[in-house]
């Protein structure tokens, strides 16, 4: 083992090398600077990059925002249309309901108008929220780093697949139990019925009982739908920095 004189003296070369004045010092920080030169332009090429990326994402998931934000407000009205839709068949379904216990020659122009406004019955369809599919299916997502705007969209979609099932239910029963079981007995030309005693029927009783039914709990999903919407139209204000 060498004494610590002995491994003094063998550094002796080493520290010529690195002595004040010596050329291959000199050579040694140029080659250091220019090494870290090189290593602080590519630190901030990739910095301005890495900035730009996420200026252009930013940018991005703006116009996403402003995107969602306009489609929301068309379901919104939508849903507000179908509301009052679904509630105004109710009243009117109660109120004929009442009338049946025992046919009338006035009952006619009731189930007429009954008949009528079952045709011409508002549905919401279904949302397309074209912004939040486009961000899913390109990736796009991602760019969310907002959780709760994340989750209640999600939610949101969940709440418009939830109608579409209610109204598939209610276009179904509507097609299966109203058109091919009553409409044959109402002319549709000059609307007339064909075949006035069965609205006295138990039968036609329960068909009103149904339809007051599925029109009750689509008018609750509709609420619960707007409201989700309304939430969801807030945070996204909110993460924009929109106060009205």
């Amino acid at each position: 083992m060498l004494a610590f004189p002995e491994m003094l003296k063998n550094l002796t070369p080493v520290r010529r090398l690195f002595s004040k004045g010596s050329s291959f010092r000199k050579h040694f920080l140029e080659k250091m600077a220019d090494l870290l030169a090189i290593v602080v332009s590519i630190y901030l090429a990739l910095s301005i990059e890495g900035w730009a990326e996420k200026r252009i994402e930013h940018k991005k998931l703006k116009q996403y925002y402003h995107n969602l934000i306009s489609e929301i407000e068309k379901d919104t009205i939508a849903l507000t249309d179908v509301i009052a839709d679904a509630e105004r068949h109710v009243t009117i379904e109660r109120k004929h309901f009442k009338m049946i216990s025992t046919y009338q020659p006035g009952l006619e122009d009731s189930v007429t108008s009954l008949f009528q406004g079952m045709v011409s019955s508002q549905l919401f369809g279904s949302s397309s929220m074209v912004s939040y599919q486009s961000m899913t299916l390109s990736g796009d997502i991602r760019l969310i780093e907002n959780l709760e705007v994340r989750d209640k969209l999600i939610e949101q979609e969940e709440v418009y697949k939830g109608l579409k099932i209610w109204e598939d239910l209610y276009l179904d029963y509507f097609r299966n139990e109203v058109i091919n079981r009553f409409f044959g007995s109402f002319n549709w030309l000059d609307n007339t019925l064909l075949d006035k005693q069965l609205y006295t029927s138990p039968e036609y009783a329960i068909m009103l009982v149904k339809s007051i039914s599925f029109n009750e709990n689509r008018a609750v999903e509709y609420k619960n739908a707007l409201q989700k919407a309304r939430t969801t139209h807030a945070i996204l204000k909110k993460e924009l920095g929109i106060k009205r």
